[in-house]
């Protein structure tokens, strides 16, 4: 679900601020206390096309990689830890 007014995008374990920029943080997950932080952007080809990337980090030390064009590219897997979904392109 999107949501106009905090500009983000919750999922059931916790939410994506898509316009945060680095060093940008806030609550991923209220129950668990999961931060969440931008740590890195940047550009580059995939498919032939530019797209800009955003690397979020997590208080976990979990990664979630979103793309302009492509949305949530990597999401970790909370039930199995140290694993992540790789999403489809």
């Amino acid at each position: 679900m999107y949501s106009n007014a905090t500009k983000e995008f919750i999922f059931q374990d916790g939410s994506i601020k898509h316009t945060a920029e680095i060093s940008d943080s806030w609550l991923f997950n209220s129950t668990l206390g999961i931060n969440a932080t931008v740590v890195d952007k940047y550009e580059t080809t995939i498919l032939g096309q530019i797209d800009s990337f955003k690397v979020i980090e997590l208080s976990t030390l979990d990664t979630i990689l979103i793309s302009k064009n492509h949305g949530v590219i990597r999401y970790p897997d909370f039930e199995n830890a140290g694993k992540s979904f790789l999403c489809c392109i």
